[in-house]
């Protein structure tokens, strides 16, 4: 059961770009990013004050030096992906960008190595080649169903901007899941509704900046409460009971998984026409991960780092 409880967490971390992209539509970027981190972290903390009511207390306690560092990346990460996913010129350039965002298995591997000290065989640079390429690959087929270099580039000139926040993005979390690790013992389980929380707030002071406007009806609330709820609340506890009493392999496996998972949610919710392409770049995406995955060799806690890991398939 806390196996399938990791799977379906996956799953719904595979739902943030989707319903991110409808609600920005209707509500503005910042505003659907800074609600749905402020009602998120606000349930997480209600759901562990009963949940540990007799020690919550201590829980409060948090390291300066952990927000320092960690909170900055995860509030920044935050800031630019849904910044990539509001300013997409399409909800076809919306795939192109999730998948630049899961490039982030490959890019937490290879600072792992600077900032955790891992060892890495060449083996590391093809992975990494890999997971580009599949990203050079989505560009092409999904503007202009044909695979050529010049159409990536015209496109990436055309409509640099989500893709490069979206890059940036990829790199901020593998910057947080690393520091994160390193830092693991100055963190508790309020850490993670605290920084969203934050976040939050931070975003919504940028949708007020922005003069957003936001169009309300039952379709917006639905949706909010979902993204909210599912991956920014369900899905961690689902994620910290598989991790402590389910088959952690087989979950942190299962978890590269995601980029596929979700452009198949945002193909269905958008209604993207995904051309072979597109499945093309999937598969290359994750056998990079893979890849390099085998050709790091972790150091310490090699535990923290997988579930660090996986909990970055938002």
């Amino acid at each position: 059961m806390n196996t399938l409880g990791g799977f379906l967490a996956v799953i719904f971390w595979s739902l943030s770009i989707p319903l991110s992209r409808s609600l920005t539509e209707r509500l503005g970027m910042f505003n659907t990013a800074g609600l749905a981190c402020l009602f998120g972290g606000i349930a997480a903390v209600l759901y562990y004050a009963v949940a540990y009511r007799s020690r919550f207390r201590t829980l409060t306690k948090f390291s300066s030096r952990y927000l320092m560092f960690c909170g900055t990346t995860f509030v920044l990460y935050m800031t630019f992906i849904y910044a990539a996913i509001g300013m997409a010129s399409s909800r076809q350039q919306i795939v192109e960008v999730g998948l630049i965002n899961y490039l982030w298995p490959t890019f937490v591997l290879i600072f792992s190595i600077p900032i955790l000290k891992n060892k890495a065989s060449p083996w590391l640079i093809l992975g990494t080649m890999v997971s580009i390429s599949g990203i050079v690959l989505v560009d092409a087929s999904m503007n202009k169903e044909d695979f050529s270099i010049q159409n990536s580039l015209m496109n990436l000139k055309c409509n640099f901007v989500p893709y490069m926040l979206a890059l940036g993005a990829a790199v901020l979390w593998s910057l947080y899941s690393n520091l994160a690790n390193r830092m693991g013992e100055l963190s508790n389980k309020l850490t993670v509704p605290l920084l969203l929380i934050v976040s939050g707030i931070f975003l919504e002071i940028l949708s007020v900046g922005f003069q957003e406007k936001a169009v309300w009806d039952g379709a917006v609330l639905v949706e909010l409460s979902i993204l909210a709820l599912f991956p920014c609340v369900i899905a961690y506890i689902l994620w910290d009971a598989a991790m402590r009493r389910g088959n952690m392999i087989l979950v942190t496996s299962f978890a590269y998984l995601s980029p596929l998972i979700s452009t198949i949610l945002t193909g269905l919710y958008l209604g993207v026409t995904l051309v072979l392409g597109v499945w093309i770049s999937c598969a290359l995406v994750i056998a990079g991960a893979v890849i390099c995955t085998f050709s790091v060799r972790k150091q310490n806690h090699e535990h923290h780092i997988q579930q660090r890991q996986a909990e970055g398939s938002n």
